[in-house]
């Protein structure tokens, strides 16, 4: 189970094993927020970050995770759901590549699962390569919730059967298609990546003895295989609606059901007679309201999805992203893993039992009182339903983005366009602002209701982005939302050398460029040098005072990677190569590090035969 706030087990999960370093990453979510994004390629650069200020406090640090990492990563999330950014927004860039916003096949339905499939890549070229399979319920945000998460990890001295991991393939397939623009890089490496996992053993946790994969929402995959109706049942669901738990406890007084109490307050009380038992979180685990109101829109409380169903001395358990409701069920995208075992170690009493000396699921939970009748459901929840239907629809209006450069300035005009205002029955578009995430919010314009497109004029190179943020305000009924989200559009007119550009104002002087190459050269997960790093000669002192730093100094690390990792110095040619395109990129290098260089390439050249 993950704590809310919790952020270390979900990086522990993403870092490679020891021996090993990430060389591929697909992943799913179906909220995203970029900032939480960013942790992903620091997770891969083993570094210790969990908060996302502390993370952007050393830009060199977080550049250097990035180059290395970003361009490992697939990430697919629903379309519309990427949240507005807080903080700054300098490094999105490197995540525009790896970003890909989807539209599930079903009408109605919203592309939901929460998956990441790793393949590792050992450093001793003897070693086997490794893959991880992460299922969850968390999205990859911020939220303050209760989550689950199942982690398999692969022996490569085993083989699975090409039937066992189809489903998994098959889900992984899927993803390509459901992208509005086809992009070829990223279909070949998720097939790729699919044809790989065919044959992976993925060894089961302890507590179980089988298990097996169960996408829903795409083709061929269209239910859960839960057994026999008379079996009780564990229903474990934040969000809930009749259809949903009629289908999974079809008989009375067979199952237990952990719920939200607004969830739960809006049944009918006829089908409480379902369940043996009901039950909500402890208010102690909900979290600090004062929290509550400063992150008014970060999702708290239950969040975990998981349905177990008692079979005599056996269990099944079923985890992943589908909610208890007739959509989760049969109308989104979603991924879950059916595991089975002992029902005195996985199944509803074990889960539901208290245990002296630790802190159990069950001592979690308060019971619930259902009332006399259903209560209205709250004007809040129907405004997100609304919301929802708001940003898909925007998403599939055909929205892009046209860059030109302009040579008087030197700066950028950015053009905004989109092919058609979205219309709903539910709701109707009162007006719509839009900015780059890259630049304050002052300065967002009106879309204007003819589709006339719309110009951000003289951007700098720093503020162009493919993310766009809206502000939607809707009229529902008699009353008014607004919601807010970012798009990732399509782009013509990217300068080619952004991201050289870019990498060349951020190495402002030689003490920056120094720090970098150190970074470069480092050990993974190892600071590359102490954070008060002075003078040997007592020169100077002072937090990144690398001024003594020169060739001499820089020769053993050179060295070092040379004999134990001469890949990493690809990324020292790259940055030499573009530093020394132009004179005063060239100044910014340490004292005779140019000279050092050009003696091992020779060397390097003799290594990689």
């Amino acid at each position: 189970m993950l704590e809310p706030g919790v952020r270390g087990e979900l990086v522990e999960a993403l870092r490679p094993p020891s021996g090993y370093e990430v060389d591929y990453a697909v992943g799913t979510t179906f909220s995203l927020d970029l900032m939480a994004m960013l942790l992903v390629p620091l997770s891969f650069a083993l570094l210790e970050v969990e908060d996302h200020e502390e993370m952007v406090s050393d830009p060199l640090l977080l550049l250097e995770a990035l180059r290395r990492h970003a361009d490992r990563v697939d990430l697919f999330c629903q379309g519309g759901a990427i949240h507005l950014p807080k903080g700054d927004a300098s490094f999105f860039h490197f995540l525009e590549g790896g970003v890909h916003e989807v539209l599930p096949p079903k009408e109605g339905g919203l592309f939901h699962p929460k998956v990441w499939a790793l393949r590792f890549r050992p450093l001793d070229v003897h070693e086997p390569v490794r893959y991880r399979l992460l299922v969850m319920s968390r999205n990859l945000t911020f939220d303050q919730s209760w989550d689950t998460l199942l982690r398999l990890e692969s022996d490569p001295e085993k083989k699975a059967s090409v039937a066992k991991n189809r489903p998994l393939c098959d889900f992984l397939r899927a993803l390509p298609d459901m992208m509005p623009q086809p992009q070829p890089k990223t279909r070949e490496r998720v097939l790729a990546m699919a044809g790989e996992l065919r044959g992976v053993h993925f060894e089961l946790p302890p507590e179980f003895e089988e298990f097996d994969f169960h996408p829903l929402g795409i083709r061929g995959y269209d239910t859960l295989p839960l057994p026999q109706p008379k079996r009780h049942r564990l229903i474990l669901s934040p969000f809930l609606d009749q259809s949903g738990l009629r289908e999974l406890i079809p008989n009375p007084g067979t199952g237990v059901l952990v719920s939200r109490e607004e969830a739960l307050r809006s049944l009918p009380p006829d089908l409480f007679s379902h369940f043996q038992s009901v039950w909500i979180l402890h208010p102690d685990a909900l979290g600090d309201s004062a929290d509550e109101a400063q992150e008014a829109s970060l999702l708290r409380g239950l969040h975990a999805k998981c349905f177990v169903v008692n079979d005599g001395w056996n269990s099944q358990l079923f985890t992943g992203s589908a909610n208890a409701t007739g959509a989760g069920l049969h109308q989104n995208v979603e991924f879950m893993v059916r595991l089975a075992g002992k029902e005195s170690r996985c199944g509803m009493t074990t889960m539901m039992s208290s245990k002296q000396g630790t802190t159990s699921f069950m001592d979690l939970l308060t019971p619930f009182t259902p009332g006399s009748e259903a209560e209205p459901v709250d004007p809040e929840a129907q405004l997100d339903w609304v919301r929802t239907r708001v940003f898909k629809a925007f998403a599939a209006a055909g929205g892009a983005l046209r860059i030109v450069e302009n040579e008087e300035t030197s700066g950028f005009d950015v053009q905004l366009r989109f092919q058609e205002l979205p219309a709903h029955r539910e709701f109707e578009i009162d007006a719509v602002r839009c900015w780059p995430v890259t630049l304050p919010e002052s300065g967002a314009r009106t879309l204007p209701s003819d589709l006339t497109p719309i110009a951000f004029t003289n951007c700098t190179l720093e503020a162009l982005s493919c993310f766009m943020a809206l502000d939607v305000k809707t009229r529902v009924g008699e009353g008014t939302t607004q919601v807010r989200f970012v798009l990732k559009l399509p782009v013509e007119g990217m300068p080619a050398d952004r991201e050289d550009r870019l990498l060349r104002r951020l190495l402002r002087n030689r003490n920056e460029v120094t720090r970098f190459l150190l970074y470069l050269m480092a050990e993974e997960g190892e600071p590359p040098i102490p954070m008060d790093s002075t003078d040997p000669a007592g020169g100077g002192a002072g937090t990144h005072n690398l001024s003594w730093i020169n060739a001499e100094a820089l020769l053993e690390p050179l060295l070092r990677c040379l004999s134990e990792r001469p890949h990493v110095l690809d990324r020292v040619g790259v940055l030499l190569e573009q530093l020394r395109a132009s004179e005063e990129g060239a100044a910014l290098l340490p004292e005779g590090f140019v000279d050092l260089w050009d003696q091992v390439t020779p060397m390097l050249r003799e290594v990689r035969r």
